[in-house]
C-alpha cells in the first residue's frame, strides 16, 4: 500500500507536537505496535490478531474446510487416513513430520563450538543436589581390582558383543560396550551381577534402579538356567 497519500503532519492522527509521533500500543497485551499497525487500525499486535481471528466462528469454519475430507493432504478413500511413519524407527508421526522426535538429530554431530556452548552453559548445574543421581553426598567409591580389562572383556563376549538392552553391536558403536553392575554394588563383581551395555542405555539405567535390577536380574537367571 502506498503511504504517500497519508496523511502526514498534523493530519496525522498519531500527530503529537510535530517533534515526535504518539507511540501505539496493542488493546489487548500493551505491545507496542509498528508503524504499519498504527496506520490501518488493527490496534493490535500480530499475536492478538490472530487470536481474535480464532474467535471467528466464520474464520474457523473456512479452515476446517480447507483442510479436511477431500481437500486434506492424508485423505485416501473417506473412510480411512494415510498413516506416515519415521524412516528410521517406523514410529506413526504426523503427516508433515519425516522423523519422530528420538530420531531426528540422530546422526548429527555438533561442532566443536556448540559443544563448548552447551558445556559452558551447563556450569553450575545439574551438580550435587540439583542432580538426578544424587544419593545423599556418598562418595563414589573406587572399583575393586577384579574389576579389570580381563574380566570386562569376557562379559562383552559372553554378551555377543551386543547391547542386552537397545540390541546395538558393539562395531556399530564409536566405543566399547559399558559393563554394568546389576545390583549397582560396585563391589560385586561375579559374572552373574554385570551385563553389556551402550554407553545411552548405561546412563538410562541410573534412573528407574528397581526396574533395570528386576530385568537384568530375570535375563541373567534366563541365560544362566539355559546353559
Amino acid at each position: 500500500m502506498n503511504l504517500t497519500n497519508h496523511p502526514k503532519g498534523i493530519n496525522s492522527h498519531a500527530y503529537k507536537h510535530g517533534k515526535c509521533l504518539q507511540k501505539a500500543y496493542c488493546i489487548d497485551c500493551g505491545k507496542l505496535l509498528c508503524k504499519n499497525a498504527t496506520y490501518y487500525g488493527t490496534e493490535r499486535c500480530r499475536s492478538c490478531s490472530q487470536k481474535m481471528k480464532w474467535k471467528n466462528k466464520e474464520f474457523r469454519q473456512k479452515i476446517t474446510q480447507k483442510n479436511s475430507g477431500i481437500n486434506a493432504s492424508n485423505y485416501i478413500d473417506g473412510h480411512t487416513l494415510i498413516e506416515k511413519h519415521c524412516e528410521i524407527c517406523n514410529k506413526i508421526i504426523s503427516f508433515e513430520a519425516t522423523h519422530c522426535k528420538s530420531c531426528r538429530n540422530l546422526g548429527k554431530k555438533l561442532s566443536k563450538e556448540t559443544k563448548d556452548k552447551i558445556r559452558v552453559s551447563h556450569i553450575g548445574l545439574l551438580v550435587g543436589k540439583e542432580n538426578g543421581n544424587w544419593q545423599g553426598g556418598i562418595d563414589d567409591n573406587l572399583y575393586p581390582i577384579e574389576f579389570n580389562i580381563i574380566l570386562k572383556e569376557s562379559i562383552r563376549d559372553r554378551d555377543e558383543h551386543t547391547c542386552q538392552l537397545c540390541h546395538t553391536k558393539e562395531k556399530d558403536l564409536s566405543e566399547k560396550l559399558s559393563v554394568h553392575h546389576i545390583d549397582y554394588n560396585k563391589e560385586n563383581c561375579k559374572i552373574e551381577n554385570l551385563i553389556s551395555l551402550c554407553n545411552s542405555c548405561h546412563t538410562i539405567t541410573n534412573f528407574n534402579r528397581d526396574y533395570y535390577f528386576a530385568y537384568f536380574k530375570y535375563l541373567m537367571e534366563e541365560l544362566y538356567v539355559s546353559i
